[in-house]
């Protein structure tokens, strides 16, 4: 069964992480930034293993914080993204709608997700690239609605160049799986604890304490040195792929500036030390040639 979803936080009510598969080309990325970020690009860049993006909408009155994993198509990435299967709680299967081999494809995507993801995994299919000419489409709407209801999941024809049922999309996914969580919540029956008055004035006084210290203090001790700030849960798995990532993105900026920024060294050479190196050219062919 699916872990239940973090509520430590005050910014939202559940996480939800989504995972996007499906082959190289078909616009994995793409969907991800036009949803993520507002916007397109129509520079194709691999995906190297896997990357991810977040964020916060709000569904039926609560804030849902998604958590959106980019996996890699390409067969040498197999190995790395099959192990994000298992902790996700939604999965969006994509084909490209003018290239039937991607479409052929989601069969061997499906069985991957019943072999490495959860029982109760939510998916839902998408045909990307809905807006090119109608005499490039290789796959019909109809077919993709066939196969989904074949599998009874949900289908959507989307474009992330156009914008069309992006939001759509993942709005949808993200509802089922807090459906699905809310009405796990509901069945789950409390335990009774027994508390007694005094206990529960020290477990009072602990809760303040701890809140206190660790939620601003922490903050307020990154902001002093300019640092980012994160509250983890290594049993919940809470902001836990967060920290590295995001330290990671930043140390690759970092290093990216750097680079840009690098002038290259200029070495001055006078006639003299020209005429030197001369000779000793002579000299060294002179040498090895014999």
């Amino acid at each position: 069964m699916a872990a239940p979803p973090a509520r430590a936080r005050a910014d939202y009510d559940y996480l939800i992480k989504l995972l996007l598969i499906g082959d190289s080309g078909v616009g994995k990325s793409c969907l991800l930034l036009r949803f993520s970020d507002g916007s397109f690009t129509t520079s194709f860049i691999t995906t190297i293993g896997i990357d991810f993006k977040i964020r916060t909408i709000e569904l039926d009155g609560k804030r849902i914080k998604l958590q959106i994993w980019d996996t890699a198509g390409q067969e040498r990435f197999r190995t790395i993204t099959t192990a994000y299967y298992r902790g996700a709680m939604g999965i969006l299967l994509v084909y490209d709608v003018t290239d039937e081999s991607s479409f052929n494809n989601i069969r061997n995507w499906i069985r991957n997700i019943e072999q490495h993801a959860s029982d109760n995994v939510n998916k839902i299919l998408v045909g990307n690239k809905a807006d090119m000419d109608e005499s490039k489409r290789a796959v019909p709407a109809a077919k993709g609605q066939a196969l989904a209801d074949e599998y009874g999941i949900k289908f959507f024809e989307t474009s992330a160049k156009t914008n069309l049922n992006v939001e759509e999309v993942f709005f949808s996914i993200g509802r089922d799986i807090k459906q699905r969580l809310s009405d796990t919540d509901s069945k789950a029956e409390p335990a009774t604890i027994k508390i007694s008055q005094t206990d529960q004035a020290a477990g009072a006084g602990q809760a303040t304490q701890k809140s206190a210290c660790c939620g601003t203090k922490g903050q307020a001790l990154a902001d002093e040195y300019g640092i980012k700030f994160f509250e983890t849960s290594a049993k919940t798995n809470l902001n836990v792929e967060e920290v590295f990532f995001s330290i990671g993105r930043d140390i690759k900026q970092r290093l990216s500036d750097t680079d840009s920024k690098a002038e290259p060294a200029t070495i001055k050479i006078s006639q003299t030390d020209q005429a030197a190196g001369a000779g000793q050219a002579t000299q060294k062919s002179a040498c090895c040639g014999s």
